[in-house]
């Protein structure tokens, strides 16, 4: 992923901050089901590996019927050997990686505030920027010499 689209991925996660527990509880079931696919897990195979995990309550949480409760993700990650944030990224959204990145959030979650005329002119601005820098870092064409040819 190049930096201008990482940019704009960050910049639309920054934008769509407003969660709500159904939407948590849907990104929970679809890596509950992903993760368990990629290791090539039935759900009640994942359900003894966590200690006793019903079958029938890991389809649940698959289908977004109930939420994943607390510690029965701590011991689906437990037995499958991974972090618990893993439930809560989704696949496609890049995780922040520096403070350039929280930087871009804090400024564009400030901007929103402010209205969304601002919050609008961000990307653009940014991509305007990148696009100077781009400019300014093109060496400028070499003066050739002539290529003379000496007669015998």
């Amino acid at each position: 992923m190049d930096i201008l689209n990482r940019q704009k991925s960050i910049i639309l996660l920054a934008s769509n901050m407003q969660w709500k527990v159904n939407d948590l509880d849907k990104l929970i079931a679809k890596n509950l089901r992903r993760i368990r696919n990629e290791r090539g897990l039935t759900q009640e195979e994942l359900g003894e590996l966590a200690g006793g995990v019903e079958g029938t309550y890991l389809s649940q949480v698959e289908n977004n019927l109930t939420g994943l409760g607390k510690d029965v993700m701590l011991r689906i990650c437990n037995a499958l050997n991974i972090q618990p944030y893993k439930f809560y990224i989704d696949k496609d959204t890049p995780l922040i990686q520096n403070k350039n990145e929280q930087e871009i959030i804090h400024i564009f979650r400030e901007a929103k505030d402010l209205g969304t005329n601002v919050a609008e002119k961000i990307p653009e601005y940014g991509k305007f920027i990148i696009k100077e820098t781009k400019k300014s870092k093109t060496p400028a064409p070499r003066k050739g010499r002539s290529l003379r040819h000496k007669k015998g």
